[in-house]
């Protein structure tokens, strides 16, 4: 099991030297032989170990026992450990709409997590090949594909899986070797679980069919993860070829191959730290030739498509109205931006513009603007006949050519004066107030992010 477990790390390259390495400890033989694994060979490789263990509760008297175990373990050899004993398990898991087993595998990554960000360290977790080998058998079960038959990853971001290459019987081989007790979970005795289903009766099964049944499974996850690894880097060149500016081509994601498009869904949602199951990819994907699309992923998460672009939103609260009488200086607008109006002369504004050409989609002939400015939202109806090209569009149809979120269509923010819109944020101004050769006075615009104070 060590001679694995090492070619593991340096393969993986799991462990760096002044790394620290937090063991998620159950008190189990595996976890038992991951703990003192990494403890004995901290000196040789360079590392920190400390170890955190939590109580689920789940099991009463037997859950105590465990952390009692897992306490005095550490406490012998001076590893520090880090516990959290769950209360109420069973009522959370209800209200949370999950099974137990799932809030209680949940809960502990949580933990996990927290005490890894706490010191700064990765998460070691004591999965086996006999684990990877259960996993993906429960996942060919239900329907899966690459990703899923290739078992349980080595490495998963901050998390570290030494033992992915080491069966169930050497590890409990290494634990007679060096003396180690263990505690035994009476749960995994039981048939109640699928993955023990899977543990007492589908693998024996098999295990006749071919002995050597571990270690083929071993080289077919190696291989699957290293064409699912490769399919997943080409639906990443891919994307970054159809990016557009709010989103992605739709059209041309359609035209990818269909497993490389399947990954670019996966890849556009994980973007945004969302989940993507497998029904959800697959409506997004036969939906990658309409015209308007929309499909929640989560509470307040939608991937919509609008004329051709794909996004990933999230849903917003209605912003209030404003309408803000406007003259010279700066004005805020609804926490996100200033705006500054500033006056000028016609000479002074071609040496600006000299510098910076894109000026004069933010200037106005300030002689023509008619009564009084607002800077304010869109209102049904508005319209613009933009300079230079002298095409009349409403602003509605504009936002939707530009694919604009419904939180940016709200924040845009609209200069009219008593005849109408004369500027629009982003898309310049209205023929009519357009600045020419016979203009005197101008009136600036610039635009800032406004900074949190």
């Amino acid at each position: 099991m060590r001679d694995k477990a090492l070619s593991a790390i340096i393969k993986y390259k799991m462990i760096a030297a002044d790394d620290v390495i937090i063991v998620g400890v159950s008190g189990g033989a595996d976890s038992i032989a991951l703990l003192h694994f990494l403890h004995t060979c901290a000196g040789e490789l360079g590392y920190t170990v400390r170890a955190a263990h939590i109580n689920h509760g789940i099991r009463g008297a037997e859950s105590d026992r465990d952390m009692c175990f897992v306490e005095d373990f550490c406490k012998k050899r001076d590893i520090p450990l880090d516990t959290l004993v769950l209360q109420d398990i069973f009522e959370k898991a209800k209200k949370a709409g999950q099974g137990l087993e799932e809030y209680a595998r949940n809960a502990r990554y949580s933990y996990f997590t927290q005490v890894a960000k706490k010191y700064k360290a990765k998460v070691a977790t004591a999965h086996t090949l006999s684990d990877s080998l259960e996993t993906t058998l429960f996942h060919l079960a239900r329907g899966t594909g690459l990703r899923g038959l290739r078992g349980i990853p080595p490495v998963r971001g901050n998390i570290i899986r030494p033992l992915i290459t080491c069966t169930r019987v050497e590890i409990e081989l290494y634990c007679k070797a060096n003396d180690l007790a263990y505690v035994n979970d009476s749960t995994n005795a039981s048939d109640d679980y699928s993955r023990n289903r899977i543990r007492h009766h589908v693998i024996p099964q098999l295990q006749q069919v071919h002995s050597g049944l571990e270690n083929a499974y071993r080289r077919m996850a190696e291989h699957l993860a290293d064409d699912e690894d490769y399919l997943a880097q080409a639906a990443q060149c891919a994307l970054d070829e159809l990016r557009r500016l709010h989103g992605y081509d739709a059209e041309r994601l359609l035209a990818l191959h269909p497993a490389v498009r399947y990954r670019a869904i996966a890849a556009i949602v994980a973007e945004h730290h969302l989940p993507c199951s497998d029904a959800k990819a697959t409506l997004i994907l036969e939906n990658l030739a309409s015209q308007h699309y929309a499909v929640e992923l989560t509470t307040g998460h939608y991937v919509k498509i609008n004329r051709g672009v794909l996004t990933v939103e999230k849903s917003v609260q209605p912003i209030p109205y404003f309408e803000i009488p406007v003259s010279l200086g700066t004005y805020p607008v609804n926490n996100t931006i200033l705006v500054t109006f500033e006056k000028t002369n016609y000479e002074h504004y071609k040496q600006i513009e000299k510098y910076n050409p894109k000026a004069l989609k933010n200037a106005l002939d300030y002689d023509r603007i008619y009564g009084n400015l607002v800077l304010r939202q869109k209102l049904d109806g508005d319209k613009i006949k933009l300079y230079p090209t002298g095409m009349t569009k409403k602003l509605k149809k504009l936002f939707n050519e530009a694919s604009l979120s419904v939180e940016k269509r709200q924040n845009t923010p609209v200069l009219a004066d008593e005849q109408g819109v004369v500027w629009v944020y982003g898309f310049g101004c209205d023929e009519r107030t357009a600045v020419t050769a016979k203009t005197k006075n101008i009136l600036t615009i610039s635009i800032a992010e406004e900074k949190e104070t």
